[in-house]
């Protein structure tokens, strides 16, 4: 184990005991300036160190999610986690929390999120993932580079999709939509929503499906 790591648990046994989760990883954020050195290019020294405390929390049989309403910035950042329960207490997704997660391949988010933050899931190893059908906020990169996603299950009542969303997820074919195609281009999209190297991108919709063309210009068409 890490030294830091080891010096933290000594220091904040207490907060631990009492399933004290979200003073324990505000401080472990606080304690490894996590934010500050991502933004300067530190986050595998940095970030990873809270990754690797909950993963080691995991294992004890202890889920942090449990005692806490969000999920906080680098939760299980580039851990070996291969799958978690998000509980329906957790309303929110913040930056990064499963930055780097390739294991990942199994993970639902309840109806209760209303937020998922930037970067939130960049990197994972799901196939696919549904939307929660409730007005949810998701930041921008939030599903990149996610390598073995092909399916992606978005709801009418998502009303923007943030930039670079699903870029670099090359595998990702089809997006299954819960609206009609002129909900879908209702949406509000940031510019390169979805870059993938020219691989096309089927959006199913309920009265029929948009294919996007052009990798550049992001035409969309009906079948």
């Amino acid at each position: 184990m890490n030294k830091e790591l080891k010096d933290f648990i000594k220091e904040h046994k207490e907060e631990i005991d009492n399933n004290e989760w979200e003073k324990v990883y505000k401080s472990l954020n606080e304690k490894f300036n996590t934010s500050e050195r991502f933004s300067t290019g530190g986050q595998a020294n940095t970030s990873d160190l809270v990754g690797q405390f909950t993963e080691m929390v995991l294992e004890t049989g202890i889920n942090p999610l449990n005692y806490m309403l969000e999920i906080p910035c680098y939760f299980a950042c580039n851990s070996n986690i291969e799958s978690i329960n998000i509980p329906t207490n957790i309303t929110s997704i913040d930056f990064g929390a499963f930055w780097g997660c390739k294991k990942l391949t199994d993970i639902t988010i309840p109806n209760n999120v209303k937020s998922i933050g930037r970067c939130a899931f960049l990197g994972c190893g799901f196939t696919s993932i549904k939307i929660p059908d409730n007005g949810i906020v998701i930041g921008d990169y939030a599903f990149s580079n996610c390598k073995s996603l092909t399916n992606m299950m978005i709801p009418s009542s998502v009303t923007s999709i943030g930039e670079s969303m699903f870029g670099g997820s090359r595998k990702l074919t089809k997006i299954t939509f819960g609206g009609t195609k002129q909900q879908w281009k209702n949406i509000k999209k940031k510019r390169m929503w979805y870059v993938n190297d020219g691989m096309e991108l089927k959006i199913a919709c309920t009265d029929g499906n948009i294919r996007l063309g052009d990798k550049l210009r992001f035409d969309e068409y009906a079948e």
